[in-house]
């Protein structure tokens, strides 16, 4: 049995066990972000041309915010990624546009099709950012309205289930989405005494950062995702030998 670390939040992780089950490996769950809607937000949509998620926690957030009815789901949407992009249309909004890929290819595509003269954005998001979206439109002179929603919380200790596994060299690998959740990681594999467990396992990052952020630790394989999606990611697994 070949197993997988999965360190998603929870959610996220349970959508992505049949695609890797279907390589023909075995996901452990392990989320390092709990997702936490801030309560008592209201959502001020008024006047704006388009709304952007970047994280399909974004979609969940809003639906759960007050005001957020006043959101038109005829307004166009951007998304940062097909899983996002699909929370989107889930939740009503017809017109979503998809970035496959980094922030930055998002804001490229925001400037083309929302020209800045016809409102502002409104860039529903968690307490935590990785880039700052209004900072990359400043240029194009665009307005972009941030809505903050929910929080990532990191985990604070390892499972003692998934301790087991890597004490006993039981997982053959891992799965990183973000840099943060890379640093948690670390953090908490530190804690436990467990730093050598990681020289038997492959890191799979979803970007050069969230590699960047794990060679603190002696994996025996850092493998980069060849583009910054969750797909591009599943498909690494693929290629470097693992097998149950």
């Amino acid at each position: 049995m070949t197993r997988v670390l999965v360190t998603r939040p929870a959610e996220q992780a349970r959508a992505l066990i049949p695609r890797i089950e279907a390589k023909g490996l075995t996901p452990v769950v392990e989320p390092l972000i709990a997702i936490r809607p801030i309560p008592g937000v209201t959502v001020d949509a008024a006047g704006i041309q388009a709304i952007v998620f970047t994280s399909a926690n974004g979609v969940r957030a809003l639906t759960a915010a007050r005001g957020e009815a006043e959101v038109s789901r005829a307004l166009p949407a951007f998304a940062v990624g097909a899983a996002t992009a699909a929370a989107a249309r889930a939740a009503g909004f017809a017109n979503v546009t998809v970035g496959e890929g980094a922030i930055e290819d998002l804001a490229r595509l925001i400037a083309v099709q929302a020209p800045a003269e016809r409102g502002p954005i409104l860039h529903v998001s968690g307490s935590a950012v990785a880039r700052d979206l209004a900072g990359l439109l400043d240029a194009t002179g665009h307005s972009v309205r941030r809505a903050v929603l929910y929080k990532s919380v990191p985990a604070d200790a390892l499972g003692e289930y998934t301790q087991r596994l890597l004490a006993e060299r039981g997982i053959a690998a891992a799965l990183f989405f973000s840099p943060r959740t890379a640093r948690t990681f670390v953090t908490l594999i530190e804690a436990s005494g467990l730093r050598a467990a990681t020289a038997s396992m492959v890191s799979f990052g979803l970007s050069p950062a969230v590699t960047d952020a794990l060679t603190s630790l002696p994996f025996a394989r850092f493998v980069t995702a060849a583009r910054p999606t969750t797909d591009a990611l599943i498909d690494s697994l693929g290629g470097v030998g693992l097998t149950n």
